[in-house]
Formats: structure tokens, C-alpha cells, sequence
């Protein structure tokens, strides 16, 4: 896995390495990313900006409650078969933010939650006690579940598995109370905003091989242009047309991408970058004085 940022004029490079793989979970595998240019938002306490844009929202605070299941054993989803807890090693929270503009403004509320999945009717019942208690309207209101697989149950027939009775009574209200403190604490603050120059395309060109494991592999990618070819082991894996979309940039980036999503679970050797775009005889030749791998 690996990006290559530069001007799209002078895009006639070759990079030749030598990767060895190594076996990881299958949470690890790539799925579709987008990763188009876009803003990307943030708020910090109120303090003189080093941003060039300040923004909107001048009020914010954020409040953290540990949802944690407090009696054991629990059920677990997200194996896609019913499992059992019956100890915590990583605490779970439910993390919330109050955010407004001015005082007269309407507030909106966001709440995350580390759960697989929160079923509808549990949403609505936390929404309308959000609202009893803060008057924060249900239509302003944001809840989210993180997908983690390693948390109660808290929605029937989630990947195979039946809700957690006790944990979901216990749930909600830890949620409510979370958005509450959230609510009770809002102080100043500014808001700033940043932009990623990612691959507003979201396309992918990737090979079909598993790379075996643990051993050397000899990776070539080959860009001319528009147009990109990846050789393994001295054979064509792939081809096909690549638009870049980064602007010009001096960097390169080896076994990641910029932005750090799906870097190599393993190592690289023998990298090499070549000024021009390598023929795939070129490329045979290069396989070959490898020597044995």
C-alpha cells in the first residue's frame, strides 16, 4: 500500500520495492474510504486563534460517562454468533457535546456511544428524555453508535445475537446523563477548520494475489500520466487508469497514504524511484536480478 503525491505534469515515475507481508486480523483488510478534499472541523477552548477562520459555534462542552456493564455475565455481539463477557479490559463510554451559537440560538447535541449498534426505539426513548431534561428538541439531536464488536448487546438480532435485558435498561439513561452534563457545562469556544487534499475520486487500483506469508514479494508500480500498472514478482497484477488529485507536492509517501488510512501491516526493503516509467521487460529484468526471494 503506498501514495505518490507530485505535479500531475511530471507524473513519469517508476517505484520498485520489495515487500514482505505479514498476516493481520480481517478488521485490518481496506474497505472504500473516501478521502475527497473536504473541510475538516474542530473546536477548541477560547484562546486566541491560531486559525485563519474562526467560526461558528463559540459555545461548546463535551462530557464523557463509562457505560460500562455493571453486573456480569453480559452478552456480546458483533461475532456474528452470541458470546459472553464477564470482565471489562477497556472501559466503554458514552461521549457527548452541546454546541450553540448564541444564547438565543437553538442548541444541538451530539452523543457517541462504544456499541455496535443502537436500535431505533432506544434512540427515540434517550432523544425524548434529553429534551425533558434540557429542552434541547429531538430533531437537534445527534446519536451514534461507534460499531465497536466488543460491547453489550444492545439491539436484537444484531449480527446474530439477542440484546442484553440488563444492559439495555442500563444504557439510556447513562446516555441522557451524559448529554445533560454536556449541557450543564457549556462554555466559550472557537471553531476552526482545516482541509485535507486527499483523493477526492475515492478510486482504488489494487491487485488480486494475497501476498504469501512470511515472505519477500517484489512490488513494482508503474505511473505514466493518467495510466498505472502494478507488477508482482516480475508479472503484471494490474492496470488501469489512475487519475491523480493531489496538487503538487515534494512528498512521497512509502507503505501508506498520506492521511495514514490502511498502512502496510509489514515491512519494505530495497526501495528504489526511478525517473522515468520502467517497460515491463524493464521490470522482468529487475525481478530477475532480485535473485530468489
Amino acid at each position: 500500500s503506498f501514495s505518490f503525491q507530485a505535479n500531475r505534469n511530471e507524473l513519469r515515475v517508476g517505484l520498485q520495492a520489495l515487500v514482505r507481508g505479514r498476516k493481520v486480523g480481517p478488521d485490518s483488510q481496506s474497505n472504500s474510504h473516501p478521502d475527497e478534499t473536504r473541510p475538516v472541523r474542530f473546536l477548541l477552548p477560547d484562546s486566541p486563534s491560531r486559525f485563519p477562520r474562526p467560526g461558528a459555534f463559540p459555545s461548546r462542552r463535551a462530557a464523557k460517562i463509562d457505560i460500562s456493564p455493571p453486573e456480569f455475565p453480559v452478552i456480546r455481539n458483533g461475532g456474528f454468533l452470541q458470546a459472553i463477557d464477564n470482565m471489562v479490559l477497556d472501559p466503554l463510554h458514552a461521549r457527548s457535546i452541546v454546541l450553540h451559537e448564541k444564547k438565543s440560538d437553538p442548541r444541538i447535541a451530539n452523543a457517541i456511544i462504544d456499541s455496535c449498534m443502537i436500535p431505533r426505539t432506544m434512540c427515540d426513548v434517550i432523544e425524548q428524555n434529553v429534551t425533558a431534561e434540557t429542552g434541547i428538541k429531538s430533531d437537534h439531536i445527534l446519536i451514534a453508535a461507534t460499531h465497536t464488536h466488543n460491547a453489550p448487546s444492545a439491539m436484537h438480532y444484531c449480527l446474530g445475537t439477542q440484546a442484553d435485558p440488563k444492559y439495555s435498561q442500563f444504557l439510556p439513561p447513562n446516555v441522557v446523563e451524559s448529554v445533560v452534563r454536556a449541557n450543564e457545562a457549556v462554555q466559550p469556544a472557537r471553531a476552526g477548520w482545516a482541509v485535507f487534499d486527499g483523493n477526492e475520486r475515492d478510486e482504488l487500483l489494487g491487485g488480486k494475489t494475497a501476498l504469501p506469508l512470511p515472505t519477500w514479494s517484489h512490488l513494482v508500480l508503474v505511473r505514466n500520466q493518467d495510466e498505472a500498472v502494478i507488477y508482482l514478482n516480475g508479472a503484471l497484477e494490474a492496470a488501469g487508469k489512475l487519475v491523480p488529485t493531489h496538487q503538487m507536492s515534494p512528498d512521497a509517501f512509502l507503505g501508506g497514504r498520506s492521511d495514514n488510512f490502511a498502512n502496510l501491516e509489514g515491512r519494505l526493503d530495497e526501495v528504489a524511484l526511478f525517473d522515468r516509467a520502467l517497460s515491463a521487460e524493464e521490470v522482468k529484468r529487475q525481478f530477475e536480478a532480485s535473485g530468489k526471494l
